[in-house]
């Protein structure tokens, strides 16, 4: 579609499972018979709305985790543990570097145009906002549940099965992707 998305920078929520919805808009396809999370923000792309396609995004981890809550300036953290690259030195070469595991104890809330980095948790200065976040919360815990909370959800769906797919442990996960013999 060149010459018809709009120029410039995007600072609303769009998210990579977006890219479903919005690959089909484009190409005309049919979207699949089940329910898809994404959005179509190919309107947005192109001007034909200035009204963003979301005005929440969730960040669910693990097989089914609700770990935080943002509407783009502000963004809600959960109590859960994770892998964190803060204590030790980067990775080179392509490798990653390790990791120590860290722990959210108490939610948390960040002001991301104020703060982007999310050092300084501001819980307890806007009471509106994290009442307007948990609400959010509650309301996707309800739909597609929450491991960490116990919620079981009453649209949660299976994951998708990938054919050929052996197992978790990374490259060489599917033998298309194998890297190639080098006879070494």
């Amino acid at each position: 579609m060149p010459g018809h998305i709009r120029p410039g920078i995007c600072n609303d929520l769009i998210s990579s499972i977006d890219f479903l919805p919005t690959i089909v808009s484009l190409t005309g396809a049919q979207m699949p018979k089940h329910t898809i999370d994404g959005v179509d923000f190919l309107p947005y792309l192109t001007g034909q709305t200035d009204v963003s396609p979301r005005d929440y995004l969730c960040f669910y981890f693990g097989q089914n985790s609700l770990e935080a809550v943002t509407d783009g300036q502000f963004k809600m953290v959960f109590p859960h543990s994770y892998n964190s690259y803060e204590v030790y030195a980067p990775g080179m070469n392509g490798q990653p570097g390790r990791t120590a595991r860290r722990e959210v104890t108490e939610t948390e809330l960040y002001n991301l145009r104020q703060d982007p980095g999310e050092r300084r948790n501001v819980m307890g200065l806007y009471p509106e906002k994290e009442a307007e976040l948990l609400k959010v919360a509650e309301d996707i815990r309800a739909d597609l549940g929450d491991d960490l909370t116990g919620a079981p959800g009453t649209g949660r769906r299976e994951h998708g099965v990938i054919p050929g797919y052996t197992g978790r442990s990374g490259f060489g996960s599917f033998p298309a992707m194998r890297a190639p013999e080098t006879g070494k």
